[in-house]
């Protein structure tokens, strides 16, 4: 199996090859030593090149890692106090934000209690108003009622204890009373007729006894 690398004594060999094909084609603005060719190339560079390579890909890459690892160092040693100062302000702004909205809830609670409040005030004033006007009605008709009463019991009182006609209501009209006054004469006068011929009649059977 063949070994990946070349001596340099066969890339100078080719180098130069390339060198004369070069200064066959160039043209007079090309260059006067032909361009290296692409990375694909480099493969048939020594092993001496390729290790030295390596190595300073190596040492590059340590010395790249090491200076970041003293750069994060140096921004934790300078800016540690001033991204703990930022974090102090980030949260007394958070703090205040929120209590500020709070202070908000709150007001706004308390703004509608107190027109809740208000409310029930004026539904209190309203029924008291009202309550008034329904106690004078019900007080003048309760003052109706009782003049109702006591007239009632005034015309009981001055009605007489006897006579038929005396029952009639005050309110009536003169001509019925004068009509009951006739109705009641003249029963009287027939209740008078009727005790005397009663009255005659015992007499008449006394007399028929004492003559038997």
């Amino acid at each position: 199996m063949a070994s990946g690398f070349v001596s340099e004594k066969v890339l100078a060999e080719k180098r130069e090859e390339r060198q004369k094909e070069w200064e066959k084609v160039r043209k007079p603005e090309d260059p006067e030593i032909r361009p290296e060719e692409s990375d694909a190339q480099s493969v048939h560079r020594t092993l001496f090149d390729q290790l030295e390579s390596n190595k300073n890909k190596a040492q590059e890459e340590w010395d790249e890692k090491h200076q970041l690892k003293n750069q994060v160092r140096g921004i934790d040693d300078d800016e540690a106090e001033f991204l703990d100062r930022v974090d102090d302000l980030r949260s007394q702004l958070e703090r205040k934000r929120r209590l500020e909205e709070r202070k908000e809830l709150e007001e706004y609670r308390q703004s509608q209690i107190a027109l809740q409040e208000k409310a029930e005030e004026e539904k209190l004033r309203l029924e008291v108003v009202s309550r008034p006007a329904l106690s004078s009605s019900g007080a003048n008709n309760s003052s109706k009622n009782s003049s109702q009463k006591k007239l009632l019991g005034a015309m009981v009182r001055k009605r007489p204890k006897e006579g038929p006609i005396h029952s009639i209501s005050i309110t009536s009209p003169p001509g019925v009373v004068d009509v009951a006054e006739k109705k009641a004469k003249v029963g009287g006068a027939l209740a008078g007729l009727g005790d005397y011929s009663s009255s005659s009649d015992d007499d008449d059977e006394e007399n028929g006894e004492d003559k038997t």
